[in-house]
């Protein structure tokens, strides 16, 4: 009996670090072709798969105009999720004429049939990506399946295709917001795996998926926390410490690292240090935004993306994001040995619980950001709920932080209870991610 094709596309250099590092493919009664965007930078790691066939050429001319119609869709679907609302006017910055004048012409194009021309005239102008399309007919799969965060043109174009040609399509969804705050998907696949009960509502809510077309896989990059457990009896540091991690959006983080770092100063706590990990792609901010490690007694820049941040701050190219995406055995081992964390909103708060470690999870108005952590707490659809959860301390004002953190560190033998708290957004996985697709891609064709 001959074996289902699965054809795997890969967009992102994000995708080859979260799938590739354990593989995550790994598909026992399935053939199985990776192909991948031509712009990956991480190719030597693709090209040590027998099973990958390839590169597909892609082109950036029509980013401004795709960028464009996401603001249009995303306004045209503000009732849908509140964080397409407050994305839209993070992004085009709502102070000023040059926005109202664009605000009202998008506004004017909402309606429905100037919209459904205008999105009808973008495909038609577009067209298809001729080199995907032949390898569709060469190949002849009987699924294709994308990860993806923020659906691109490529896999756009790869969804209509199949479309026509009948074949499956599965999207395997990255992040905690992808499902709720990127945009629309103005085409979607057949079947969609998410992260948990929350995404599944999203999905339908938002997108309008049926129930049978979502499946609750998780993530694989969770998984380096509970099966591929690296050198976890191997210490980064020989002393306590505490990580202060950072999100991708911007607010000010150095305050808080210097009210943190004198508080440690002035109660003469000198064996416990403070672990500064910011976000690797993170967005520029409004404020002071330098980090001196000198300037600090208590505050030391994490080791690992310590290279990264100041190629970013002193070098920015366009491929960074790509280029500097942190090895993901790292995270267990500097959670692991971490009294607690202090975060923003961010995955690292999940990935903080799996471990069992408490959250000081900063949820106050920084005054200089409209990103600051209280509005996006407000605006973003998959944090609604998350000051429920036990395992988080919310620090709803900059001026209760040092006391929260005392708290903390008077407190700092407590566990969360990841399974209990947190199965709502992700549940405990009990086989690994490979299997657990596999199992889903067997549901797909019986």
């Amino acid at each position: 009996m001959n074996k289902k094709k699965v054809l795997i596309y890969i967009d992102s250099d994000v995708y080859v670090r979260n799938h590739f590092t354990e593989n995550t493919f790994d598909l026992k009664n399935y053939e199985k072709v990776i192909y991948a965007n031509e712009n990956i930078l991480k190719k030597y790691i693709l090209e040590k798969y027998d099973e990958f066939k390839g590169y597909v050429k892609t082109t950036e001319k029509y980013q401004k105009i795709l960028k464009l119609r996401k603001y249009l869709v995303n306004k045209k679907h503000f009732n849908k999720s509140k964080s397409f609302k407050f994305k839209y006017y993070h992004n085009w910055n709502k102070k000023g004429i040059k926005f109202k004048i664009r605000d009202k012409i998008f506004g004017f194009m909402t309606f429905k049939p100037i919209y459904k021309s205008v999105l009808f005239f973008v495909d038609k102008f577009i067209g298809h990506n001729k080199e995907m399309k032949k390898i569709l007919e060469e190949e002849k799969p009987d699924l294709v399946m994308m990860p993806f965060k923020d659906i691109s043109l490529i896999q756009e174009d790869i969804i209509k295709l199949c479309k026509k040609k009948n074949i499956k399509t599965l999207s395997l969804i990255d992040g905690w917001d992808n499902v709720s705050s990127k945009t629309i998907f103005l085409e979607k696949t057949d079947f969609i795996a998410v992260w948990g009960e929350q995404s599944v509502k999203h999905a339908i809510d938002i997108h309008d998926y049926k129930k049978e077309q979502i499946f609750k896989i998780g993530t694989p990059r969770f998984d380096f926390y509970y099966f591929y457990k690296h050198n976890m009896d191997n210490p980064i540091f020989n002393f306590k410490y505490v990580i202060f991690t950072c999100c991708y959006v911007p607010y000010d983080e150095i305050t808080p690292l210097k009210i943190l770092d004198q508080y440690l100063i002035d109660n003469n706590i000198k064996d416990i240090k403070i672990i500064y990990r910011p976000h690797p792609f993170r967005a520029p901010r409004d404020c002071f935004d330098y980090f001196i490690e000198e300037d600090f007694e208590n505050v030391l820049l994490d080791k690992q993306i310590k290279g990264y941040y100041y190629f970013l701050k002193n070098n920015y190219v366009k491929k960074y994001e790509d280029a500097a995406s942190p090895s993901l055995k790292y995270y267990p081992r500097l959670l692991k040995d971490s009294l607690f964390v202090i975060s923003p909103l961010t995955t690292m708060i999940i990935e903080a619980a799996i471990m069992k470690k408490r959250v000081l999870t900063i949820a106050y108005d920084d005054k200089i950001h409209y990103t600051n952590p209280k509005d996006v707490l407000e605006n973003y659809e998959h944090f609604e709920g998350i000051e429920n959860i036990k395992s988080f301390e919310m620090c709803y004002d900059i001026k209760n932080l040092t006391t929260k953190f005392e708290e903390m560190l008077n407190n700092e033998n407590a566990e969360s209870d990841f399974d209990e708290d947190l199965k709502y957004i992700i549940e405990r996985p009990e086989k690994k991610y490979s299997e657990r697709l596999e199992d889903l891609i067997d549901k797909i064709f019986n």
